[in-house]
Parts: C-alpha cells; sequence; structure tokens
C-alpha cells in the first residue's frame, strides 16, 4: 500500500452513519409533522376567524370588573362556586 499512495495523499474513509444521524432523522420527521398538523388546526378555521393569542386577562362578561370576595356576617370569606372547597 505504501508503495500505491503518493506523496501528499491520504487515504480517505467516508463518515459512517451512527446514533446521532439517526437522531438527526428522528428530530426533523418530528418537526414536519408537527408543521403539518399546526397547518391542518390552522386551515380548519373559516377565512379570517383564526384564534389570536393576546397578553391581556378579557374582561368579566358584562364589563364589569371583578371584586374580591367580601366577608359574610361571621367574618369568614365566602368561596365562589368551585373554588377552593375543603382547601385549608
Amino acid at each position: 500500500m505504501a508503495a500505491a499512495r503518493r506523496r501528499g495523499e491520504t487515504e480517505y474513509a467516508p463518515p459512517r452513519n451512527d446514533a446521532y444521524v439517526v437522531l438527526l432523522i428522528i428530530s426533523l420527521v418530528a418537526m414536519i409533522l408537527g408543521c403539518a398538523l399546526l397547518w391542518l388546526d390552522y386551515s380548519s378555521y373559516p377565512e379570517g376567524k383564526a384564534p389570536t393569542v393576546s397578553m391581556r386577562q378579557p374582561a368579566p362578561p358584562g364589563g364589569a370588573a371583578q371584586t374580591p370576595p367580601q366577608p359574610d356576617a361571621k367574618g369568614q370569606q365566602q368561596v365562589p362556586p368551585g373554588g377552593d372547597q375543603g382547601k385549608k
């Protein structure tokens, strides 16, 4: 082999596919699948009626501001239905 090698040439071994290449392929497929599912979800809405995201909390129904619960006659705070029942 040494006789066949010319001056300045090196032997070339192509890189092997290992576990990292498989992980890259899996992540690529997952990204493509995720984009396809997002597009399907977005396309299910009527034209111009896609939901919007807002950082502000919407006002309660009727436009009135929410007030904290007021204490009852015994001085205990009233818990709204479905609230912190049983948690103390």
